[in-house]
């Protein structure tokens, strides 16, 4: 061998590379390696994620060319090609597909690719468990249903899965509970699962609920169009979110109205069931007439129900005929003379 080129040798492997990945001419093409595969941290992907040099020399001192070639693949290398999968799915890019998109981004003419046909791409990701879902979920349902019961009983239905979220700051945001969404005896709390302020997923925990409060449950059987007093019912602690909560907060003394439906021994009662109308069809009222300074009283029967300032029918005893008369008040009517 001539003595003339013992010193470039060792520069050789790096001199063939540096031709491999460096253009020379309009028409010259760097090659790069698809990957099958391809593991991202971030919420995009990089030409660097899928692709990666033909060609990995020995990492020696190299040439200026070299040292070009090399420069070269790191600025491409950080070329935006899309965007990450959520954590958890598989997004596939076609080799066609990447080509297209380095075209589009004028670097179709600088790099050719070979290897796999598609890469895998999928985003690392951290593990939420199951149990810090439920977790969360009920301190929210709690919450919610605060003041709404003297004491609660939660059970967990089934434990939720761990679910995938990108590597951050994870935030488990519950969504808002109505008092009315949270008080039944089936709850749902939903989650939305964010990493550093982007939302990743969601999920829902399911509880069995029971909220006790002292409600007034009635002593004995009553009858639908009965009067409820404190001789028929008695205060009792009862699970009330079988009722939404809608139970009356009076004590027994101080409850007005007839029931709508008959109660069972030991039912609570609802406040949906006690109508509070001021009349209600079929109650005896005080029929009052008036004529100027003259004020005529008798009994009527009132044909309808409906609340103080309404107009309803009324039978006045002994008549076959009914009249109309305005509510007044509870159990009384009146109606002026002309």
């Amino acid at each position: 061998m001539r003595p003339a080129l013992l010193p470039i040798l060792p520069l050789l492997p790096r001199i063939a590379l540096a031709a491999c990945l460096w253009p020379h001419g309009a028409a010259a093409q760097a090659v790069l390696t698809l990957r099958p595969q391809a593991l991202v941290a971030g919420a995009r992907i990089t030409l660097g994620d899928v692709a990666a040099p033909a060609d990995t020399a020995d990492t020696a001192d190299t040439a200026d060319t070299a040292d070009t070639a090399a420069a070269a693949w790191r600025e491409a290398a950080s070329t935006d090609i899309g965007a990450a999968p959520l954590p958890g799915y598989t997004q596939r890019l076609g080799r066609a597909e990447i080509e297209r998109l380095l075209r589009m981004r004028g670097q179709g003419q600088q790099w050719r690719l070979q290897g796999a046909n598609a890469v895998a791409v999928e985003r690392r990701a951290r593990q939420v468990d199951g149990a810090e879902l439920a977790a969360t979920a009920e301190r929210h349902l709690r919450a919610a249903l605060a003041g709404q019961a003297d004491r609660v009983e939660l059970q967990l239905e089934t434990l939720p899965p761990d679910v995938a979220a990108a590597d951050g700051q994870l935030e488990l945001r519950a969504r808002a509970l109505s008092p009315q969404s949270a008080l039944r005896p089936r709850a749902t709390v939903w989650l939305d699962v964010l990493a550093d302020g982007v939302f990743q997923r969601s999920a829902a925990v399911t509880f069995q609920v029971k909220a006790y409060r002292t409600v007034l449950v009635a002593r004995h059987p009553l009858a639908a169009g009965s009067a409820p007093d404190c001789t028929a019912l008695a205060q009792q602690e009862a699970d009330v979110a079988p009722l939404g909560g809608a139970v009356p907060n009076v004590p027994c003394s101080a409850l007005r109205g007839r029931l709508k439906r008959a109660l069972a021994a030991g039912e609570a009662l609802p406040e949906a069931w006690l109508d509070t109308a001021a009349v209600a069809q079929g109650d005896d009222v005080t029929l009052q007439v008036r004529d100027g300074a003259i004020v005529l009283e008798s009994r009527a029967v009132a044909l309808d129900g409906g609340q103080v300032g309404q107009r309803i029918a009324v039978r006045p005893a002994g008549a076959t005929q009914a009249i109309h008369a305005h509510i007044a008040g509870p159990g009384l009517v009146t109606l002026s003379g002309k």
